[in-house]
């Protein structure tokens, strides 16, 4: 016996797929699979630390640009600069006392100026997804770790400063955390994947 044409299309002993049922969200309208651009080569989405990146990028140059200022102050300071070149041996008059502390103060600024221009250039870098933004920071992030680890051998110094030294020392070590957060973020998998994507780009 052959069904009719004008039967109930929502006879429940019909076999097949009500064709004026509506679509259930696990399955789209015309049977297939949402789209998918990662599923079919298309470009990856930003991962979650790739984000944290460009955050911990911007923390370490708040936190160097704090230590910065601050080392400011004790090249301004004629009585710790005399204490160190005595400690030395050096004798040194007031005309060179003062030269001395024009030249650490010029110093102290280009130290201060130059790597945040390289943080800047770098940050840009990593926000445009080019790989080469990820080598210069990781570069400065190294320099500048081994920099902070190697002024820990004058900790007592930065003691004997008083509270300007005791914020000098938790500043070194908070930038040195942020620093190896920031190894172990621009290196991850996922966030390695999506610069090879920019750098094919």
């Amino acid at each position: 016996m052959t069904s009719s044409p004008y039967e109930n299309p929502q006879d429940p002993q019909r076999p097949g797929q009500n064709p004026y049922q509506q679509p259930s969200p696990e399955r789209p309208k015309f049977g297939t699979d949402p789209y998918d651009p990662s599923a079919v080569g298309g470009p990856m989405a930003a991962p979650a630390k790739f984000s944290l990146l460009k955050k911990l990028t911007l923390v370490s140059l708040g936190i160097y640009v704090l230590s910065g200022i601050i080392g400011i102050f004790p090249a301004m300071d004629e009585d710790i600069i005399g204490e160190e070149l005595a400690a030395q041996g050096v004798t040194v008059g007031e005309a060179e006392l003062s030269a001395a502390v024009a030249m650490g103060l010029a110093i102290a600024i280009a130290m201060l100026i130059i790597p945040v221009v390289l943080y800047i250039v770098a940050y840009l870098g990593i926000a445009k997804v080019k790989n080469w933004g990820r080598i210069l920071g990781t570069v400065f992030a190294a320099l500048g770790t081994l920099f902070t680890l190697w002024g820990f051998t004058g900790i007592g110094m930065m003691l004997d400063m008083g509270a300007i030294g005791i914020l000098s020392l938790i500043l070194s070590i908070a930038f040195i955390a942020v620093n190896v957060y920031w190894f172990l973020t621009a290196f991850n998998k996922d966030v390695s994947a999506y610069f090879e994507q920019g750098k094919a780009a």
